[in-house]
């Protein structure tokens, strides 16, 4: 819990954790309204759907028995993100370095996922880990791990003119 909305430094453990279905778990992601967490394994290169019947609570979290592989397009998925509405889901690859497009044709239902056929491979990157959208999904941030043992990483902003779809990319900007 942090006392200061938005402020680590403010954050006491809540004596809560919950243990994943599948080991590896690289990458997380919550729905805005608390509800649905998804849980990326690099080990299955699938990505796992999860309940949490209170919003944001972990010790209310729940396996849905509800999974999606990537393994046809990421060989070690690394991190997943999703479109705010819950209709569109994206993943990293460690390997190719490339970010994958997945639409759902029902919200937040990983059952309903399939391939877009669209993914974008990161070009002035040597290590993709993570990737996070912009609120109006115009901008597309990626963790890159540049320097690879020296503990240093940027992010390298990329510009979409079409929110939330990786085909409209327009270029990279200078990482920071």
């Amino acid at each position: 819990t942090l006392s200061t909305p938005w402020d680590i430094t403010t954050g006491t453990y809540d004596s809560v954790s919950f243990t994943f279905a599948v080991d590896y778990a690289v990458g997380i992601f919550i729905s805005p309204d608390g509800t649905k967490l998804y849980q990326a394994s690099f080990s299955a290169d699938t990505v796992y759907q999860y309940t949490m019947s209170t919003a944001f609570d972990l010790s209310t979290a729940s396996y849905d028995s509800v999974s999606f592989s990537v393994q046809a397009q990421a060989s070690q998925l690394i991190d997943v993100e999703f479109k705010p509405d819950g209709t569109k889901m994206y993943v990293t690859d460690l390997v190719s370095d490339d970010a994958y497009q997945y639409s759902l044709s029902t919200a937040w239902d990983l059952s309903t996922a399939s391939y877009d056929g669209i993914s974008y491979p990161y070009s002035s990157m040597t290590i993709g880990r993570a990737l996070s959208f912009s609120g109006d999904g115009k901008t597309l941030f990626v963790l890159d791990d540049n320097n690879a043992g020296s503990g240093q990483v940027d992010v390298t902003p990329i510009s979409l003119s079409t929110a939330w779809d990786l085909s409209s990319v327009t270029g990279e900007g200078t990482p920071f």
